[in-house]
C-alpha cells in the first residue's frame, strides 16, 4: 500500500480538526492521503479519490454534522464500506461536534464499530489512530531528547515551557524535581533537597525510558509545600522530549540519552530575589527560613553539586 492513512472529511472540516490532525500523525512517520496534500490543479478528482482510497491501508472517516450534510463524503464512506465487506476492518471512525446517537440514527452499520471523539482532544484521537496504523515498533533514535538544568530559580521550568507552548504537539515535558526521595531520608542528607542523592534516579530513569521508547507513563506529581506526592499526571510520548531539572546532568545514564543539553544561567542576585518571591507566595514560606535556607542550603548545594556539571 502507497499511504498508511485515508482521512475523509468534510472541507468544512479541514482547518479545525483535519490539518493538526495530520500534522500530528506526520511526526510519527504517517503517510497520509489527504485532498489538500495530494489533489493538484489540472487533476481528475474522482481518479485521484479513488487512487487515495484503494492505496491506504486504513481510512479515518470523521463523522461530523458536516460530513452527513456533504455528497461527496459520502461516496468516500460507500466505497470504503464496500471495500471492507466485512473482511477486513479499515474505516476508523472519528466523531466530531457529533453524538453516538446521531450516528446510530444515520447509520446502525456504522455504528457498531468503536469510536472516539474529538471531545477528548485532538491528540488523544492522534494516539488513538497510530495505535492501529503504526506496524513499526516506536523508534526513540528518531526522538530529540533535550536536557535542561541549571541552579534554583535560573529560568529552567519557565524555557522548558516556553518551548512546549510553542509546539504543544510535538513537546513533551518530564521534570526530575518531582522524584524526590522520602521526606524522612531526604531531610537528613547534607543540603536535603540540593543534594542529588535526594532524586530517585532509579524510579526516574525507568519511567523516562518507557517514554522516550513510546509509551504514556505516569509521572508523580511532588508538591513542595508537604513533600509529598500528591497524585500522577499522565505524559505522553512526543517527538520531542525535554527533561528539566536541578539534577539532569547528575546521572550518566541520563546524560548519554540526550542530543542537546541547555544550561540556563543567571546572577545571582536574580536568582535569589526569584526564589524569595516564589517560596513566599507560591508556597507559603516565611521569609526568614527561605532567606536562612538559601543560604544554609540552596547556594552551597548549588556550588558543590550542580555548578561542576557546567560542561
Amino acid at each position: 500500500m502507497k499511504y498508511d492513512l485515508f482521512i475523509s472529511h468534510a472541507s468544512d472540516d479541514k482547518v479545525d480538526l483535519v490539518l493538526p490532525l495530520v500534522d500530528y500523525l506526520q511526526r510519527f512517520d504517517i503517510k497520509i492521503w489527504y485532498d489538500t496534500h495530494e489533489i493538484k490543479l489540472g487533476d481528475n478528482l474522482r481518479r485521484k479519490i479513488d487512487e487515495g482510497l484503494s492505496q491506504s491501508r486504513y481510512a479515518v472517516v470523521i463523522l461530523s454534522p458536516n460530513f452527513l450534510k456533504k455528497e461527496w463524503p459520502q461516496k468516500e464512506l460507500d466505497a470504503l464500506v464496500s471495500r471492507e465487506d466485512g473482511k477486513e476492518n479499515i474505516i476508523l471512525p472519528i466523531l466530531h461536534n457529533i453524538t453516538y446517537e446521531d450516528i446510530k440514527k444515520y447509520s446502525p452499520l456504522l455504528s457498531s464499530k468503536l469510536m472516539v471523539s474529538t471531545k477528548q482532544g485532538i491528540d488523544f484521537v492522534a494516539r488513538e489512530i497510530l495505535n492501529v496504523v503504526s506496524t513499526k515498533e516506536f523508534d526513540y533514535k528518531k526522538r530529540v531528547v533535550i536536557g535542561i538544568s541549571g541552579s534554583s530559580c535560573s529560568g529552567k521550568s519557565w524555557l522548558a515551557k516556553k518551548i512546549k507552548e510553542s509546539r504543544p504537539n510535538s513537546v513533551c515535558l518530564f521534570d526530575l524535581d518531582n522524584y524526590y526521595k522520602n521526606p524522612d531520608f531526604v531531610s537528613n542528607i547534607e543540603y536535603r533537597h540540593d543534594n542529588p542523592d535526594a532524586v530517585d534516579f532509579n524510579k526516574a530513569l525507568e519511567d523516562f525510558v518507557l517514554l522516550i521508547n513510546g509509551h504514556e507513563v505516569k509521572i508523580p506529581q511532588y508538591d513542595f509545600e508537604t513533600h509529598e506526592v500528591n497524585g500522577y499526571k499522565v505524559c505522553t510520548p512526543a517527538p520531542i522530549t525535554i527533561i528539566e531539572g536541578l539534577f539532569v546532568f547528575s546521572n550518566p545514564s541520563l546524560l548519554e540519552k540526550m542530543n542537546l543539553k541547555i544550561w540556563v544561567e543567571a546572577y545571582d542576585s536574580l536568582r535569589y530575589e526569584r526564589r524569595i518571591s516564589r517560596d513566599t507566595k507560591e508556597r507559603g514560606r516565611d521569609l526568614y527560613e527561605v532567606m536562612n535556607r538559601y543560604a544554609k542550603e540552596v547556594q552551597p548545594g548549588y556550588e558543590k553539586y550542580i555548578m561542576p556539571n557546567i560542561k
